[in-house]
């Protein structure tokens, strides 16, 4: 169970002086003008407009209108998961699995065992009850955060659980142990969520 606290005070983070012009450098290339010394822009298929991304080790899960597309940045595979359309959010566990917030709802992708011989698949699980939700934190030795226009949630195993009375939650960040949520929200600004 987690409680929210409310923190006040201002962050300035240093990225105004980075730009990244994706017009000035070929793909594959070195940007050293954006001041961002060994940046690359790597074109990677028509994807459409991204819409959230997560990566863990070398597995980068982009988020698109038309899905959840997964590529294996060490061996080059790219591949298009089942996911439903309209992805709002992606994160990923320790164990590799993507948590996927959708237009239609939340969900995460499973990891069938492979057969010899045969690559593991990975199948979408929905989790429903949530709608609206805009960010998404998996959370160290399982479940995850979700949070929206409705609030912030935290799924239990069985159901998601409403964590305080937040509305407006654009982003979250948990600590590596799970028991601290860090939660900005549209109008209620920066809070602290304290699990058990």
């Amino acid at each position: 169970m987690f409680r929210c606290v409310p923190l006040v005070f201002a962050v300035v983070l240093p990225f105004a002086s980075v730009a990244c012009r994706t017009g000035a450098v070929a793909p594959g290339a070195t940007n050293a003008a954006s001041g961002a010394p060994g940046l690359k822009i790597v074109e990677r298929g028509e994807t459409g407009p991204i819409t959230a991304i997560a990566a863990r080790g070398s597995v980068l899960y982009a988020g698109t209108s038309r899905g959840l597309r997964r590529w294996d940045v060490a061996s080059d595979e790219y591949e298009t998961l089942g996911a439903p359309s309209g992805v709002t959010a992606v994160g990923v566990d320790d164990a590799g699995q993507a948590w996927v917030a959708t237009e239609g709802g939340v969900g995460r992708f499973v990891r069938a065992k492979a057969a010899a011989g045969q690559a593991a698949s990975e199948t979408f699980e929905p989790l429903g009850g949530l709608a609206n939700i805009s960010t998404i934190a998996p959370i160290a030795g399982g479940g995850a955060c979700a949070g929206g226009g409705d609030g912030l949630f935290r799924w239990d195993g069985t159901s998601w659980a409403p964590v305080g009375e937040l509305r407006g939650v654009t982003s979250i960040d948990l600590d590596r142990d799970g028991r601290t949520a860090w939660v900005g929200t549209r109008a209620l600004g920066f809070y602290q969520a304290e699990g058990d």
